[in-house]
């Protein structure tokens, strides 16, 4: 028995589908979601699916993204940008297998399409990362510096002080100091002497210019965090030298991780914890696959809470009755 929606029916439903593609072209992508929801039948899960899925992802969603996206791969007529999406979400959702998987069956869609190569790649540096911490670790340490003047001592004035002043406007005292510099790029050094005992004034000896290189993996994050505050972290600062950073990612010491160059999180607990941020990159000529760690420690401050449970509450309760009958003066006592 064949089974005919009557035409009416069809094209009432195409106008609704030409509202909700509205209220995406309107950017509201919540409300286009919930109306192609609502138009979801099995003859069009194909065609919708693939816009809802693209509504939560543009919304960073990206658990709704992937449920919707999983039953456009069920069709044969998937494109090559629905693959790529749906591996987006794969790897939103730390699912590095599965993710790669689907970044190299983009490639196979299209294999002109580089991105999809790169975070095939980039999966699987994380991936070797996490289980053998292959990773070229980032001194925090690089722009330190050890400066030393005792080749140019003039014995003629023993009381003669040293002074190395930086071009921010520190100062330091001694023949041989060190120092780290704030940031990248070029910086003065000025070597002042003066002596003491007969109040020479100050006299600049030599002045010298030294670049610093700019550390690859740096990032920052609130001041002062406490438990539970949301605090921000930020990689923006990163910088691979002739190479596009294609991934961040982050693991918080306490057994939660993140991705994105700009995340947040928040500890349960007070305590010393080491952030460590994993940067994958590809070299512009797509030769080099290219991974960095950076690594920091914060301290998380405040009173441990932990929520009771009902029992939990209870069983003090009767705890203190217990203590108070123990306390409390018996009717000889009183006598």
């Amino acid at each position: 028995m064949l089974l005919c929606v009557p035409t009416f029916l069809v094209n009432a439903q195409s106008a609704d589908v030409l509202k909700a593609d509205e209220l995406f072209a309107q950017k509201k992508y919540r409300e286009a979601a919930e109306a192609y929801r609502l138009l979801l039948t099995r003859e069009n899960e194909y065609q919708l699916s693939s816009k809802i899925g693209n509504c939560y992802l543009i919304l960073e969603e990206y658990a709704q993204a992937e449920n919707y996206y999983e039953k456009v791969m069920r069709y044969g007529q998937r494109k090559e940008i629905e693959i790529f999406n749906y591996a987006e979400c794969l790897k939103k959702n730390l699912k590095f297998t599965d993710a790669k998987r689907w970044y190299n069956e983009a490639v196979l869609k299209d294999p002109k399409d580089k991105n999809a190569k790169r975070m095939a790649n980039s999966c699987q540096m994380f991936l070797d990362n996490m289980k053998s911490g292959a990773c070229s670790i980032i001194s925090a340490n690089k722009n330190c510096f050890t400066l030393d003047a005792s080749f140019s001592v003039d014995n003629a004035v023993p009381d003669l002080v040293y002074q190395w002043e930086f071009d921010n406007g520190e100062k330091l005292e001694g023949q041989v100091v060190n120092y780290c510099f704030p940031g990248a790029g070029k910086r003065q050094i000025k070597l002042n002497t003066y002596d003491k005992t007969k109040n020479y004034s100050l006299k600049t000896d030599t002045v010298l210019y030294l670049t610093i290189d700019g550390i690859p993996i740096s990032f920052k994050n609130s001041e002062s965090p406490q438990i539970n505050d949301l605090i921000n972290f930020d990689a923006s600062n990163s910088l691979i030298d002739g190479a596009t950073i294609t991934d961040y990612f982050w693991d918080f010491g306490d057994g939660n991780l993140s991705l994105g160059k700009l995340t947040e999180h928040s500890f349960k607990a007070s305590g010393t914890y080491t952030i460590k941020l994993t940067v994958t990159a590809q070299s512009i000529d797509g030769k080099q696959d290219i991974i960095y760690c950076g690594y920091k420690r914060i301290t998380v401050e405040g009173e441990s809470y932990q929520e009771k449970s009902l029992l939990d509450v209870l069983k003090e309760e009767a705890v203190e009755r217990e203590k108070e009958k123990k306390t409390k003066p018996t009717k000889n006592q009183k006598r």
